[in-house]
């Protein structure tokens, strides 16, 4: 039988929190509004983008993908590296 390790919401709130720390420290580095990033990858309120870059709706593949591009990244770099270079 094989078993399911069990995530604490600590380790899942430490995971949410790099994600979403690194589409805020791209957007920053460049200068970005959230409003110029919501444009970017296609999502219709600046809300909307905050509350993806908050980590409270997950980013789907085409948005990370617009982000990565915008930018000149991989989509690993935005949300999977553990440093942004």
């Amino acid at each position: 039988m094989r078993t399911v390790k069990k995530t604490s919401s600590k380790e899942v709130e430490r995971e949410v929190s790099n994600l979403t720390n690194r589409l805020q420290e791209l957007r920053m580095k460049h200068g970005e509004t959230q409003r110029k990033m919501a444009d970017v990858m296609g999502i219709k309120t600046t809300g909307a983008y905050c509350k993806k870059e908050l980590g409270y709706i997950p980013v789907s593949l085409e948005e990370a993908y617009a982000a990565a591009t915008h930018w000149g990244v991989t989509i690993e770099e935005i949300f999977f590296a553990d440093k942004v270079s």
